[in-house]
């Protein structure tokens, strides 16, 4: 007659399906974990919400057209890329020039100097010296805040660098019927003054004027 095998423990059976379940969880968290990283990567990818571009319905912080928005340049100093502003038909350095109406400038008082440098960056050395003159021939002030004075000479029109000694620049107004004066003084050398163009850049907007003659040699 055999034998009737021993009834299993209890207990290691109770062991045993805890750590089936115990595997079982991690397997599911598991899959839960890799799931949602392709989820978040598929929305990424596709500019969905959470991702980090901008969103669809935003509008473009530039115009497609960058022509669109582009407007004219006129200060004295275009930056890189810039269009100058535009100068009038270059006049004698004797002549009065009208950037609008009733706005007169003239050049006088035209000598050569010996340049005296005493701003930083100001070389000395043979210069010119001449007074700008405006007269407001309107019925209300004109403002000359932002007048610009340069010179330039030769064919080249090299820029011609501006001396702070002897110059007074003109006030920021003229009244209605009056005329104001300012002096300025630049380096020109002597064998450049055979073609003397001073600018006189009234407002923003309008034409440069330009004075244009030879310049006293001494």
């Amino acid at each position: 007659m055999s034998a009737t095998p021993p009834d299993p423990d209890p207990a290691q059976g109770a062991s045993s399906r805890r750590r089936r379940r115990l595997t079982a969880v991690v397997v599911v968290v598991a899959v839960l974990v890799v799931v949602a990283l392709i989820l978040v990567l598929v929305l990424a990818s596709r500019g969905g919400p959470g991702a980090t571009g901008a969103s669809p319905s935003e509008e473009p912080a530039f115009p497609s057209d960058p022509s669109a928005t582009s407007t004219p340049v006129t200060s004295q100093d275009p930056e890189e890329g810039q269009a100058p502003p535009a100068e009038a038909a270059p006049v004698a350095i004797d002549a009065t020039a009208e950037p609008v109406p009733g706005v007169r400038a003239s050049i006088g008082s035209l000598a050569a100097v010996d340049g005296v440098a005493d701003g930083p960056g100001e070389v000395a050395g043979p210069a010119l010296s001449f007074e700008v003159t405006v007269r407001n021939d309107t019925d209300a002030a004109v403002s000359l805040a932002s007048t610009v004075v340069t010179v330039s000479t030769g064919e080249d029109r090299l820029p011609a660098d501006a001396l702070t000694t002897g110059a007074t620049a003109l006030p920021t107004e003229v009244a209605p019927g009056a005329s104001v004066t300012g002096t300025y003084v630049f380096t020109v050398p002597v064998d450049r003054r055979d073609d003397v163009r001073i600018a006189f850049d009234y407002l923003v907007g309008t034409p440069v004027v330009v004075f244009a003659g030879q310049g006293p040699r001494g």
